[in-house]
């Protein structure tokens, strides 16, 4: 779940996979991270974006497949997604993609 700070084509082609594969729904709330500082006016982007809470939790944690490396990038994301974690906003991916969508024209 990331991509570049101001180029949404990555992300969009995410969430319409996930769309797709039925893991999201239009109505499904997922955390979204913003840029620290705004580029036009008062729009702060979207830099990465993440499934609802609980579903990242069980994403990160360990399980009896997981290699040693394996491990070892799920405690790193997992203590990434920790660090920011009070700033990420909640947003449907309906909402989530209208905003992409428009924004793509102008940025």
């Amino acid at each position: 779940m990331g991509n570049s700070a101001y180029d949404y084509t990555g992300f969009i082609k995410e969430l319409n996979e996930d769309l797709e594969i039925g893991a999201l729904t239009p109505t499904t709330i997922i955390q979204v991270l913003r840029a620290e500082k705004p580029v036009i006016g008062e729009y702060r982007p979207i830099v990465d974006w993440y499934y609802r809470h609980l579903t990242m939790i069980e994403l990160l944690e360990p399980d009896e497949f997981d290699t040693p490396e394996d491990l070892k990038e799920k405690r790193f994301q997992r203590t990434m997604y920790d660090a920011f974690r009070k700033y990420y906003e909640t947003i449907t991916v309906q909402r989530c993609l209208a905003e992409m969508y428009e924004m793509q024209k102008i940025i």
